[in-house]
């Protein structure tokens, strides 16, 4: 191979090469270009992911607000209506509770005997002290401290005798009047149960109901009272 050959192999393998960086320069910026789109891509994505989790945030915050506050009026709501029917049942309880002092005064001024006790003085909602007293019966020689309940449960025997009576008593004590007097727990009630009687036995509790013929039924005239 001459000289010539040689500077001819050497034009061309240069040219080659020049080609060969030219194309690799080419496919570089290509990819880089590619890189840069696919990261613009990606970017642009990536944004629109964050936008749309923000408004799905954004969306879901309004709706928990809305649930709260819908939860909030509710609740309101349902307390107005609570109190309403709070209201309403103590009025009904008190328009009871004040039917049946109002029954077991007027039967027991129309007949006022308990058993074989006749009384001669009936007076109701006597306050006394600190508390107050449904009705109270008088005669020379007993006091009948009577209870009125709708409906008489074993508790309310049990306070009677063991907190009415005793509190009556040191009242009068305070007084310095009806010291000679016998005080007589009567529980009286438009409604009860067996097991009040039996509760009244034992604890010497005359117990009065309402009658047919509006007068004051007792219920268990054959037990000893408790006397104080």
């Amino acid at each position: 191979m001459d000289k010539e050959q040689i500077l001819e192999l050497f034009r061309i393998t240069d040219e080659k090469v020049a080609q060969i960086e030219t194309d690799n320069a080419e496919k570089i910026a290509a990819i880089r270009a590619q890189g840069e789109e696919d990261k613009r891509l990606f970017e642009e994505k990536i944004a629109t992911i964050r936008a749309q989790g923000e408004e799905d945030k954004r969306q879901f915050e309004e709706k928990i607000t809305t649930i709260r506050a819908e939860a909030e009026q509710e609740k309101r709501e349902r307390e107005i209506a609570l109190k309403r029917v709070s209201q309403h049942l103590g009025a009904y309880t008190k328009s009871v509770a004040d039917v049946a002092e109002e029954y077991f005064y007027r039967s027991l001024v129309g007949n006022t005997y308990i058993g074989t006790i006749h009384f001669d003085q009936v007076l109701k909602n006597q306050k006394y002290a600190d508390r107050e007293y449904d009705i109270i019966l008088y005669n020379t020689e007993y006091i009948g401290l009577v209870s009125v309940k709708t409906n008489i449960r074993p508790k309310h025997i049990s306070r009677l005798v063991n907190e009415d009576l005793h509190a009556l008593r040191a009242f009068y004590k305070t007084l310095g009047a009806y010291q000679k007097h016998k005080l007589i727990p009567i529980i009286a009630g438009l409604n009860y149960k067996e097991e009040v009687v039996e509760e009244a036995n034992q604890l010497g509790v005359y117990i009065l109901t309402q009658s047919k013929n509006n007068q004051p039924k007792l219920v268990n005239d054959t037990i000893s009272p408790r006397l104080l």
